[in-house]
């Protein structure tokens, strides 16, 4: 009887150490992926008689966050993230050559709550909603504009054990600015991350 005891406690033992899906803990995650900032290009200022080019309008983001799972499909995280920078372009002008019109960089934070909604046993379909601060700065002339948003988001993620887990998520973030700052610009983000549980 007692063999029996010791060999039921190690079974409950590699189960809770190797569960499939990432059930109740504190985790962390790191996302990296492409941004896109639509709308930004309308802040250029291009001097008069001037020729305009070279404007991007996406950039790389990486993000860290933490959070923590109530049950196995709910849950709540909080995360900072460089959203991305690029180049505002150039102006040609005339008699004068080229001017490089400056660039522009996205950076915030968000507070979401989550959902995991089971597919099969280690994947899930993910969905967030929450909200999102976000700094939309522009250099050389250090102008920025605050927007704080609804913001949400869907995705997949795949759990390899009750630790460790891979995601891709799509998200918008809202618009930042208004028309009398930097015009309406809408932020967006696809990524790709780990999740690590504690």
């Amino acid at each position: 009887m007692k063999t029996v005891a010791i060999l039921f406690a190690a079974v409950l033992l590699v189960v809770a150490v190797d569960v499939p899906v990432m059930a109740e803990s504190f985790y962390a995650a790191f996302d990296a992926g492409r941004s896109t900032a639509e709308g930004v290009c309308n802040n250029a200022s291009v001097p008069a008689g001037s020729t305009f080019a070279g404007c991007r309008e996406t950039g790389h983001m990486y993000r860290i966050a933490g959070g923590y799972k109530f049950a196995r499909m709910w849950g709540a995280e909080i995360g900072y993230g460089e959203y991305g920078n690029s180049s505002m372009g150039i102006a040609n002008i005339p008699g004068n050559g080229k001017l490089h019109l400056g660039d522009w960089k996205l950076s915030g934070l968000e507070v979401s709550g989550t959902g995991a909604f089971p597919i099969t046993e280690r994947l899930a379909i993910l969905a967030k909603a929450g909200l999102a601060r976000t700094m939309l700065k522009f250099t050389p002339s250090c102008r920025s504009v605050i927007g704080n948003n609804f913001a949400y988001g869907i995705g997949a993620e795949f759990a390899f054990n009750g630790r460790f887990a891979i995601r891709a998520q799509y998200e918008n973030l809202g618009k930042v600015g208004n028309a009398n700052s930097a015009g309406k610009v809408k932020v967006s983000m696809f990524s790709a991350g780990i999740v690590l549980g504690f």
